[in-house]
């Protein structure tokens, strides 16, 4: 299954995918970083995500691509945290965006400048992670 990619959202926008996301989403690995979610291997969710971004900042356009949202409240107290790409914006950087702390901007929230340096964020972060709750690969 091919992942799912807002291409058709993205039609009047000059974003383009950075390379190391698209190469990340080819990769049949790219989906065990938990608690991180990549929404790419889920339609439906990244679809939702997205309203729900748009809905509640609807000047901008986020591209949502992970979802870190452990219900067990083990990780950020159960609350939802978004990994997403700014439409507007073909730099690559990456936002988070925080249900537990929210904001009146994205941009007000914690961000990467590239995709690979959130996706070695992301990859310590599931490190301790599994460290934290005795889960091994």
């Amino acid at each position: 299954m091919s992942p799912f990619l807002f291409e058709n959202l993205l039609m009047n926008t000059e974003f383009i995918y950075p390379a190391k996301y698209l190469d990340f989403a080819s990769e049949k690995s790219s989906i065990l970083i938990e608690p991180w979610f990549i929404l790419f291997a889920d339609e439906k969710k990244s679809l939702h995500y997205n309203r729900v971004l748009q809905k509640k900042f609807p000047e901008s356009f986020f591209i949502p691509f992970a979802l870190n949202h452990d219900i067990s409240g083990f990780w950020n107290d159960g609350w939802p945290v978004l990994a997403c790409f700014d439409a507007k914006n073909s730099l690559g950087e990456v936002y988070i965006y925080d249900f537990e702390n929210p904001t009146t901007s994205p941009y007000n929230n914690f961000s990467y400048d590239t995709f690979l340096l959130w996706l070695n964020a992301a990859n310590e972060e599931s490190k301790l992670y599994k460290e934290e709750r005795n889960i091994v690969d």
